[in-house]
């Protein structure tokens, strides 16, 4: 059937219908779309597993590899890693295949339906037009013949009328004959005008509408077949990958058949086997008849040796972190080991010597092969020139030769002293005694002298070691795994150590660093790889190894602004003139002409965006502009991340979940960056939290509702300056752009990467000057972010940033604070002296509060709240907060506050605060000169802290 001729009137219902079948379309689209993303999340979850359940880097991993149902479950991981791949395969399949070629029909399909029904609607106007025309020709028709007859019955009356003069009679015939002509006109235009709207909607009705409802039926038809062929794709997909997931399931069963639960259990004999025979029966002591036994002499004084010598405190009895000092030198012959396992190490080691020495043996060869080359063919070598390394080869065979002659030695002795079968019950006591006598002893006594096991002791020994032998159970050296080196670290302050699991330190002393702060105050170091301890994290300075560094990515660099292209010139930037340079900071002024983007891949090219990183950047934005600085887009346009400029600015995060939904993207209330001003700006982005800090100073952190293990596409790309169809552009200046995968840089960038002005600027490139061809080592440059942990929601701590500066704006008070600076002082009256310069003239006031002087109590500055949420405006007073403790000298600090206006007094209250935290009486003393003005607050008891803002 044809929609021409069977639907010729259905005109609306068609248009209904093909919007609705293009509707179906790009419902499948998102349906296969959402398919997809599922696939790569559970392949990333599956992955994820995998690699969590990986065995790890350390010797336990040697052990493991010895078991069939270890190797086994490795085995069954690996297939499993591949597995995922598989549900990657068919992801990217459905997005290849299915998603793009659906998405690009849908827009097809959309224009083709459109220009069907423009046609149809025109060919409707055109036939409404006819009939218009026709409806027009009839009505004159009509009006014509009325008046022509009208005109016919006039003249009638006036023909039938004696009293008409002929002239008039005359007139009115004629008038009647123009009608009727009139009449007859309009009836042959009107019969003309029907027969050309009837043929014009003949033609409508059986050619016009039926060609184009033929093209809407086949256009329906090849939308139903494209979506079948996509559906039938859809299935192939996953019947394309069954083979190889049917090896990878293959792969995980024959692992598991390969388990031999024997072999395993022999295997722990051959790990654990030590080579002694087992003790035999303890002899009856008869004390009744003390005086009869014979004791040899050799017996008695080794007896006694035994009691006399102390038992001393078991070198395994360390402080729960620290390790054995002595862990580091394990015996060269493994005779700290029992004999079995002595004899399987020196076995192990004459095997990998002679491997190494066949090695050095091949290379001899070849280099012998060589020279013998070059000596039948000068022109390619000079056969004096391998002399020296073969020379190094032989030096080195005779030293590998030397050690395995050596450990051999060792084995034979270690086989000859082992005992056997067939060996007397007197060597099954002998062992009884050693391995209870080492019971007794915490292992104290277990080497002899020479660090082999000593299998002679006394009657006496043996009898009553054996009694004992459970009193106290030996603890291997071996307790604590060895951890490797992670950094350096330099002693700031003398340490004493005193506590069991330190270790003393002098100032200046450099140690190894082996494990980092875990957020108790203290860091485990070694000295000389032998000696181990913690040390107060406060006491020295980190600094970790290059193995720990951090990427970073230099957004300037990638969006190549040193070419400065359209719409980019040079400008100063944050300091016009900075300590130790040849002249100001350089910066890029950005107009509304740039247009700037890049692949997101280049930012991390060999690896995926980080989950918790720190946003870096030095910008002066035109004062009440309002524009996204960064904008990250993945493979389908979606924005998922991107760092707003203006006031109470948002930090917009999507991670492929859609994670979180966009009323809970975090918003800085009370932050203006717009204010034509320069600003140091850091956002670090940790687990659950984000943190904004503001010149250094202020901090803000909000809650990051995103997924637990979130993902940034690096597929698609980063836009500078803007979002993807917003109109509002950034303008402005710009010196410094970054992204490092460290959360903790962020704390960092106002100390590592843009300093103050009299600070010099750092070794490493940091978008100081746009020339990089100036420059070498530009592609790699890297810190390391050491001293905090995760400071996400903590309040400020003078200890981190102790230079800081505030520059509070105070609105009605009699004085302005600025430039707060604490300086420790030595005081016997135990008071708080805040000094500032001033050009006035001189004037004192003295006065006296109590404890609620701060202006707020102290469960306002509890741990935990952030001062900072509770400003609504720009315009804020920034508040920190100062744990001090008393100075070397006595309970006293002195903050010195420049800019201080003279006279009437200082507002404590709006413009700063002193808090002594004591709740106890003190006294202020307010006194100018022409030096400056000092504002001295005493406590008659002891300072415990004060904030200051």
């Amino acid at each position: 059937m044809s929609w021409g001729t069977e639907l010729w009137d259905q005109f609306d219902n068609l248009e209904k219908h093909t919007q609705w079948g293009i509707e179906y379309v790009d419902k499948y689209t998102k349906f296969v779309k959402e398919r997809s993303e599922i696939e790569i999340s559970y392949a990333k979850q599956i992955r994820n597993l995998s690699k969590k359940y990986q065995p790890k880097k350390n010797s336990k991993e040697e052990e493991e590899s010895k078991y069939t149902f270890c190797r086994a479950f490795l085995t069954s991981l690996n297939e499993l890693n591949d597995y995922a791949g598989q549900h990657e395969v068919i992801a990217e399949n459905l997005t290849s295949q299915i998603i793009t070629d659906l998405t690009r029909y849908l827009q097809e399909l959309k224009a083709e339906r459109k220009s069907h029904f423009h046609d149809g609607r025109k060919a409707q106007q055109q036939l409404e037009s006819s009939w218009k025309q026709l409806e027009s020709c009839k009505k004159k028709f009509e009006r014509d013949c009325k008046e022509a007859d009208r005109a016919q019955q006039h003249f009638e009356r006036m023909d039938a009328d004696i009293n008409v003069t002929k002239a008039d009679v005359e007139k009115a015939r004629q008038q009647a004959q123009v009608r009727h002509q009139m009449a007859a006109d309009s009836k042959n235009d009107y019969h003309s005008y029907l027969q050309k709207y009837n043929q014009e909607q003949h033609e409508h009705y059986y050619t016009v509408i039926p060609n184009i409802f033929q093209k809407l039926q086949d256009m329906e038809e090849k939308r139903i077949e494209r979506l079948g062929v996509c559906m039938k794709t859809f299935a192939e997909v996953d019947r394309q990958v069954l083979p190889i997931v049917g090896k990878c399931l293959d792969g995980m069963t024959s692992a598991a058949e390969g388990i031999e639960p024997k072999t395993d259990s022999n295997q722990v004999v051959e790990s654990y086997k030590s080579g002694f025979e087992p003790p035999g029966d303890v002899e009856f002591e008869d004390y009744g008849q003390a005086m009869k036994r014979t004791v040899s002499e050799n017996s008695l004084s080794n007896s006694r040796e035994s009691k006399e010598k102390p038992a001393g405190k078991s070198k395994s009895k360390l402080w729960p972190f620290i390790k054995n000092k002595n862990k580091g030198s394990v015996p060269e012959d493994f005779s700290h080991l029992p004999p079995e396992q002595r004899r399987k190490k020196l076995q192990g080691k004459i095997d990998e010597l002679k491997k190494d020495i066949q090695k050095e043996m091949d290379q001899r060869d070849a280099l012998t092969k060589m020279k013998d080359v070059y000596v039948k063919n000068p022109q390619m070598g000079d056969p004096a020139s391998v002399d020296p390394r073969l020379a190094e080869i032989a030096m080195n065979i005779e030293k590998l030769q030397s050690e395995e002659q050596k450990f051999e030695n060792w084995l034979a002795e270690v086989e000859e002293r082992m005992p056997s079968k067939s060996e007397t019950h007197r060597k099954s006591v002998i062992y009884e005694t050693q391995n209870s006598t080492v019971s007794n002893n915490c292992a104290q006594d277990r080497e002899s002298p020479d660090g082999s096991y000593t299998e002679e002791q006394s009657a006496e020994t043996q009898v009553k070691a054996v009694a004992n032998r459970t009193s106290c159970a030996p603890e291997s050296d071996d307790e604590f795994d060895e951890l490797e080196t992670i950094g350096t670290c330099k002693a700031l302050y003398t340490f004493e150590g005193q506590n069991e699991g330190t270790i003393s330190v002098t100032e200046g002393e450099l140690l190894y660093v082996i494990e980092e702060d875990k957020g108790d105050g203290w860091t485990r170091v070694r000295r000389n790889e032998e000696e181990e301890g913690y040390v107060p994290t406060s006491y020295i300075e980190v600094l970790l190894e290059t193995n720990a560094k951090v990427e970073q990515a230099d957004l300037l660099k990638i969006l190549d602004f040193h070419s400065l292209p359209e719409g980019v010139s040079k400008t100063t930037g944050l300091c016009s003139h900075r300590r130790s340079t040849q002249g100001p900071d350089v910066a890029y002024r950005v107009t509304k002409d740039a247009q700037l983007s890049a692949p997101t891949k280049q930012l991390y090219p060999g690896d995926a965006f980080p989950e918790d990183f720190s946003i870096m950047a030095t910008v002066k934005p035109n004062k009440g502009s309002q524009s996204f600085l960064l904008s990250v887009y993945n493979e389908q346009g979606i924005q998922q991340l991107g760092m707003e400029v203006g006031r109470s600015p948002v930090f917009l995060y999507e991670d492929h979940l859609g994670k979180p939904s966009p009323e809970d993207y975090p918003l800085f209330r009370g932050v203006n960056l717009a204010d034509g001003k320069w600003h140091r700006v850091a956002i670090s982005v940790h687990k659950q939290s984000i943190t904004l800090i503001l010149d250094c100073k202020k901090k803000i952190t909000q809650k990051l509702l995103r997924s637990p293990q979130p993902v940034i596409d690096t597929k698609g790309i980063i836009v500078f300056g803007t979002r993807i169809l917003d109109e509002e552009v950034f303008e402005g200046d710009i010196q410094q752009l970054m992204i490092v995968a460290d959360h903790r840089a962020a704390y960092d960038y106002c100390e590592h990467y843009s300093p103050d002005c009299e600070v010099p600027a750092p070794d490493q490139l940091q978008n100081q000057d746009p020339n990089t061809g100036n420059n070498t080592n530009v592609d790699s440059y890297y810190y390391e972010y050491p001293y905090y942990d995760d400071l996400g929601g903590s309040e400020y701590d003078a200890n981190i940033y102790p230079d800081s500066t505030t520059e509070p704006e105070v609105e009605g008070g009699d004085t302005t604070l600025a430039d707060v600076e604490e300086v420790p002082t030595s005081s016997p009256d135990g008071s708080i002296s805040i000094s500032s310069s001033s050009g006035s003239s001189s004037s004192s006031s003295r006065g006296s509060s109590s404890s609620s002087f701060a202006g707020r109590s102290d469960s306002s500055y509890k741990e935990g709240t952030n001062p900072d949420e509770t400003y609504d405006d720009y315009n804020y007073p920034y508040s920190e907060y100062y744990d001090t403790t008393p100075a070397p000298g006595g309970d006293t600090r002195r903050v010195t506050i420049t800019d201080i206006n003279t006279g009437g007094g200082v507002n404590l209250g709006a413009g700063g605060r002193v808090d002594l935290e004591s709740r106890t009486e003190i006294e202020t003393a307010l006194s100018t000169n022409s030096g400056g003005s000092t504002l001295t607050i005493s406590n008659k008891t002891t300072v415990g802290g004060f904030k200051c803002a």
